[in-house]
């Protein structure tokens, strides 16, 4: 079966948003359990590194969430720089 991961249940698991977490962690754990590819969209991909950069207003936290590592971190500081 294949499964488009919806962007806040990434954001609910890395974000440790209440009272979503505990929901949203037990999808990914499913889906590690199951015989399923799981999918996220390339705008998500972005949506959940800028949202996370700013909920977290820490570069270094940022820079260390395993979703964000796939991203320039330079943009987050450019996005902080902005505002």
């Amino acid at each position: 079966m294949k499964l488009l991961i919806d962007t806040n249940v990434i954001l609910d698991v890395l974000l440790k948003r209440e009272p979503f977490v505990g929901n949203a962690a037990k999808i990914l754990q499913l889906i590690e359990r199951q015989n399923v590819q799981e999918y996220v969209s390339t705008s998500a991909i972005t949506d959940i590194y800028y949202i996370a950069c700013r909920q977290l207003h820490d570069k270094l936290a940022v820079k260390k969430t395993p979703a964000t590592d796939f991203a320039n971190y330079r943009h987050c500081r450019r996005e902080q720089t902005r505002n």
